[in-house]
């Protein structure tokens, strides 16, 4: 799905928009608009990757340390971790996958390109694109068949693994 293609829904704690991309079996990937100092939402029993797309930098407090986050960048916390953003002078977007404890777990890896086992393939910063379409940042592929028609020059791309839990 393209990012402008789902529809806003509310976080929990109702400070912020998120749009949910796609969704499996214990698992879920969205994206969010971070436009101010903010404190997530918790969510216990979930662990969260959160990656940075598109060109704004974004730092986020994670149980009282500072994580600055290049685009491209992320980091994986506890969903019971306090996290908060900070030092936003213009909005940042993030890609949000939060995979349930008991159901799943995500492997996150940085490529540059569609490599080994995969379930979801997302563009991080700059522009791919499958045919004449053009996939934004925060863009998710879900089909090996697209991913063979990719174009990823330009652009930065990493792979996510759903496995069962560990």
């Amino acid at each position: 799905m393209l990012p402008h293609e789902a529809p806003a829904e509310p976080w929990r704690n109702g400070l912020g928009v998120t749009r949910t991309l796609c969704r499996g079996h214990g698992w879920r990937l969205s994206l969010a608009d971070i436009e101010g100092a903010v404190p997530f939402s918790a969510f216990p029993g979930v662990d969260r990757i959160l990656a940075v797309i598109g060109d704004q930098p974004l730092t986020l407090q994670l149980d009282g340390e500072a994580r600055p986050l290049a685009p491209g960048e992320h980091v994986g916390f506890a969903g019971e971790t306090p996290a908060c953003a900070t030092d936003v002078s213009r909005p940042a977007r993030v890609l949000n996958l939060m995979t349930e404890r008991a159901v799943a777990r995500a492997v996150f890896d940085v490529t540059g390109r569609a490599t080994g086992r995969w379930d979801l393939l997302l563009v991080l910063t700059g522009t791919a694109r499958v045919g004449g379409v053009a996939l934004p940042p925060g863009s998710a592929i879900t089909s090996p068949d697209a991913a063979a028609l990719l174009d990823s020059r330009g652009a930065r791309l990493a792979t996510v693994a759903l496995l069962p839990p560990a």
